[in-house]
Protein backbone atom coordinates (compact mmCIF):
# COMPACT_ATOMS: atom_id res chain seq x y z
CA UNK A 1 0.00 0.00 0.00
CA UNK A 2 2.88 2.16 0.69
CA UNK A 3 4.54 2.11 -2.60
CA UNK A 4 1.45 2.50 -4.28
CA UNK A 5 0.35 5.60 -2.23
CA UNK A 6 4.12 6.96 -3.56
CA UNK A 7 3.44 6.66 -7.04
CA UNK A 8 -0.14 8.52 -6.38
CA UNK A 9 1.84 11.61 -5.47
CA UNK A 10 2.77 12.32 -8.88
CA UNK A 11 0.83 14.99 -10.31
CA UNK A 12 -0.04 13.02 -13.50
CA UNK A 13 -1.29 10.41 -11.60
CA UNK A 14 -3.63 11.81 -9.75
CA UNK A 15 -4.65 13.04 -13.14
CA UNK A 16 -4.91 10.30 -14.53
CA UNK A 17 -6.60 9.18 -11.89
CA UNK A 18 -9.55 11.77 -12.10
CA UNK A 19 -9.94 10.50 -15.68
CA UNK A 20 -10.12 7.05 -15.13
CA UNK A 21 -13.16 7.82 -12.18
CA UNK A 22 -15.06 9.38 -14.53
CA UNK A 23 -14.66 6.65 -17.05
CA UNK A 24 -15.41 4.14 -14.37
CA UNK A 25 -18.61 5.75 -13.61
CA UNK A 26 -19.72 6.14 -17.29
CA UNK A 27 -18.62 2.51 -18.09
CA UNK A 28 -22.52 1.19 -18.02
CA UNK A 29 -22.78 3.13 -20.48
CA UNK A 30 -20.36 2.23 -22.71
CA UNK A 31 -21.84 -0.49 -23.14
CA UNK A 32 -25.33 0.96 -23.92
CA UNK A 33 -24.15 3.26 -26.11
CA UNK A 34 -23.28 1.11 -28.38
CA UNK A 35 -26.87 1.35 -29.92
CA UNK A 36 -26.84 5.10 -30.03
CA UNK A 37 -22.98 5.92 -30.06
CA UNK A 38 -23.57 8.47 -27.32
CA UNK A 39 -21.69 7.71 -24.31
CA UNK A 40 -22.74 9.50 -21.62
CA UNK A 41 -26.46 9.17 -20.59
CA UNK A 42 -28.60 12.12 -22.80
CA UNK A 43 -30.62 14.49 -20.19
CA UNK A 44 -33.97 14.04 -22.12
CA UNK A 45 -33.80 10.35 -22.28
CA UNK A 46 -31.98 9.24 -19.14
CA UNK A 47 -31.61 12.58 -16.89
CA UNK A 48 -31.07 9.93 -13.76
CA UNK A 49 -28.34 7.85 -15.26
CA UNK A 50 -26.82 11.63 -15.81
CA UNK A 51 -27.04 12.22 -11.91
CA UNK A 52 -25.28 9.00 -11.27
CA UNK A 53 -22.59 9.30 -13.37
CA UNK A 54 -21.89 13.17 -12.04
CA UNK A 55 -22.52 11.60 -8.48
CA UNK A 56 -20.79 8.53 -8.66
CA UNK A 57 -17.42 10.18 -9.90
CA UNK A 58 -17.71 12.49 -7.49
CA UNK A 59 -17.97 10.01 -4.39
CA UNK A 60 -15.07 8.29 -6.24
CA UNK A 61 -12.70 10.68 -6.02
CA UNK A 62 -13.61 12.04 -2.97
CA UNK A 63 -12.68 9.00 -1.13
CA UNK A 64 -9.40 8.74 -3.14
CA UNK A 65 -8.74 12.17 -1.98
CA UNK A 66 -9.15 10.87 1.79
CA UNK A 67 -7.72 7.89 1.51
CA UNK A 68 -5.07 7.95 -0.60
CA UNK A 69 -3.85 12.09 -0.72
CA UNK A 70 -4.60 12.37 2.65
CA UNK A 71 -6.88 14.93 2.30
CA UNK A 72 -4.49 17.58 0.93
CA UNK A 73 -5.69 20.22 -0.87
CA UNK A 74 -3.03 20.24 -3.82
CA UNK A 75 -4.15 16.34 -4.50
CA UNK A 76 -7.99 16.84 -4.18
CA UNK A 77 -7.11 19.78 -7.42
CA UNK A 78 -5.63 17.60 -9.55
CA UNK A 79 -7.76 14.86 -9.60
CA UNK A 80 -10.57 17.35 -9.78
CA UNK A 81 -8.97 18.45 -13.36
CA UNK A 82 -8.73 14.77 -14.45
CA UNK A 83 -12.17 14.86 -13.10
CA UNK A 84 -13.55 17.66 -14.97
CA UNK A 85 -11.20 16.65 -18.30
CA UNK A 86 -12.71 13.34 -18.10
CA UNK A 87 -16.39 14.36 -17.93
CA UNK A 88 -15.87 17.89 -20.49
CA UNK A 89 -14.59 14.69 -23.44
CA UNK A 90 -17.59 12.39 -22.32
CA UNK A 91 -19.87 15.26 -22.78
CA UNK A 92 -18.64 16.44 -25.79
CA UNK A 93 -18.53 12.84 -27.13
CA UNK A 94 -22.27 12.78 -26.51
CA UNK A 95 -23.42 16.08 -28.36
CA UNK A 96 -20.89 14.64 -31.83
CA UNK A 97 -22.67 11.58 -31.68
CA UNK A 98 -26.56 13.23 -31.49
CA UNK A 99 -25.54 16.34 -33.08
CA UNK A 100 -23.04 16.14 -35.50
CA UNK A 101 -23.50 19.52 -36.78
CA UNK A 102 -23.19 21.15 -33.07
CA UNK A 103 -19.54 21.95 -33.64
CA UNK A 104 -20.13 23.70 -36.58
CA UNK A 105 -22.62 26.34 -34.66
CA UNK A 106 -25.94 24.81 -35.63
CA UNK A 107 -26.82 23.31 -32.23
CA UNK A 108 -30.61 22.06 -32.15
CA UNK A 109 -32.86 22.26 -29.06
CA UNK A 110 -32.05 18.88 -27.20
CA UNK A 111 -28.49 19.87 -27.65
CA UNK A 112 -28.70 22.99 -25.92
CA UNK A 113 -30.90 21.47 -23.09
CA UNK A 114 -27.78 18.80 -22.93
CA UNK A 115 -25.56 21.62 -22.20
CA UNK A 116 -27.74 23.76 -19.79
CA UNK A 117 -27.88 20.05 -17.96
CA UNK A 118 -24.44 18.84 -18.23
CA UNK A 119 -22.72 22.46 -16.97
CA UNK A 120 -24.81 22.21 -14.11
CA UNK A 121 -24.44 18.74 -12.79
CA UNK A 122 -20.35 19.69 -13.44
CA UNK A 123 -20.32 22.45 -11.67
CA UNK A 124 -22.73 20.45 -8.77
CA UNK A 125 -20.84 17.74 -8.89
CA UNK A 126 -17.14 19.77 -8.45
CA UNK A 127 -18.46 21.38 -5.50
CA UNK A 128 -19.85 18.01 -3.64
CA UNK A 129 -16.79 16.28 -4.54
CA UNK A 130 -14.65 19.23 -2.80
CA UNK A 131 -17.09 19.49 0.27
CA UNK A 132 -16.68 15.29 0.74
CA UNK A 133 -13.32 15.52 0.28
CA UNK A 134 -12.27 18.69 2.78
CA UNK A 135 -15.08 18.77 5.34
CA UNK A 136 -14.02 17.44 8.33
CA UNK A 137 -15.64 13.88 8.47
CA UNK A 138 -18.76 13.85 10.55
CA UNK A 139 -20.08 16.59 8.46
CA UNK A 140 -18.74 15.41 5.36
CA UNK A 141 -20.94 11.77 5.86
CA UNK A 142 -23.92 14.13 5.18
CA UNK A 143 -22.50 13.99 1.91
CA UNK A 144 -21.30 10.40 1.19
CA UNK A 145 -24.44 9.44 2.28
CA UNK A 146 -26.07 11.16 -0.49
CA UNK A 147 -23.35 9.98 -3.16
CA UNK A 148 -23.16 7.14 -1.49
CA UNK A 149 -26.83 6.14 -3.01
CA UNK A 150 -26.17 6.76 -6.62
CA UNK A 151 -23.39 3.50 -6.11
CA UNK A 152 -26.40 1.27 -5.72
CA UNK A 153 -28.00 2.50 -8.65
CA UNK A 154 -25.44 1.72 -10.55
CA UNK A 155 -25.10 -1.50 -9.29
CA UNK A 156 -28.55 -2.18 -10.98
CA UNK A 157 -27.57 -0.91 -14.11
CA UNK A 158 -25.00 -3.07 -14.52
CA UNK A 159 -26.44 -6.12 -12.99
CA UNK A 160 -29.34 -5.47 -15.77
CA UNK A 161 -26.78 -5.43 -18.68
CA UNK A 162 -25.38 -9.17 -17.38
CA UNK A 163 -27.08 -12.25 -18.48
CA UNK A 164 -28.44 -13.98 -15.33
CA UNK A 165 -28.06 -11.15 -12.80
CA UNK A 166 -31.03 -9.13 -13.81
CA UNK A 167 -33.02 -10.66 -10.62
CA UNK A 168 -30.83 -9.51 -8.32
CA UNK A 169 -30.86 -6.19 -9.46
CA UNK A 170 -33.37 -5.10 -6.90
CA UNK A 171 -31.44 -6.03 -3.85
CA UNK A 172 -28.29 -3.81 -5.28
CA UNK A 173 -29.84 -1.05 -4.38
CA UNK A 174 -29.01 -1.58 -0.84
CA UNK A 175 -25.05 -1.32 -1.72
CA UNK A 176 -25.00 2.18 -1.54
CA UNK A 177 -25.76 2.21 2.21
CA UNK A 178 -23.10 -0.75 2.75
CA UNK A 179 -20.66 0.56 0.72
CA UNK A 180 -20.96 3.83 2.41
CA UNK A 181 -20.40 2.45 5.90
CA UNK A 182 -17.15 0.90 4.31
CA UNK A 183 -16.22 4.17 2.92
CA UNK A 184 -16.52 5.32 6.39
CA UNK A 185 -14.50 3.15 7.82
CA UNK A 186 -11.84 3.19 5.01
CA UNK A 187 -11.38 6.73 6.33
CA UNK A 188 -11.44 6.53 9.73
CA UNK A 189 -14.93 7.04 10.42
CA UNK A 190 -14.66 5.04 14.03
CA UNK A 191 -16.63 6.53 16.50
CA UNK A 192 -20.29 5.18 16.95
CA UNK A 193 -22.36 8.20 17.23
CA UNK A 194 -20.56 9.52 14.22
CA UNK A 195 -21.49 6.48 12.61
CA UNK A 196 -24.98 6.82 13.55
CA UNK A 197 -25.05 10.30 12.72
CA UNK A 198 -23.77 9.56 9.21
CA UNK A 199 -26.61 7.66 8.44
CA UNK A 200 -29.51 9.96 9.48
CA UNK A 201 -31.71 11.70 6.49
Amino acid sequence: MGSMRRVWQNWWMQLVGGILMAAIAVLPWLWIGEKDRAILPVASDDALGLIIVFALTALLGSWCVRRVGRGRTGFAVVTAVGMFLGMLALGAQGIQATNPAAFSGDLSKASVHQLWVFGSLLVISQAWYFLSAKLRLPVAALFYAMLAVSLGYWLQIVASLIAGAQSYAIYLGYAGALILGLILGFVGFLRASNLIFGYCP
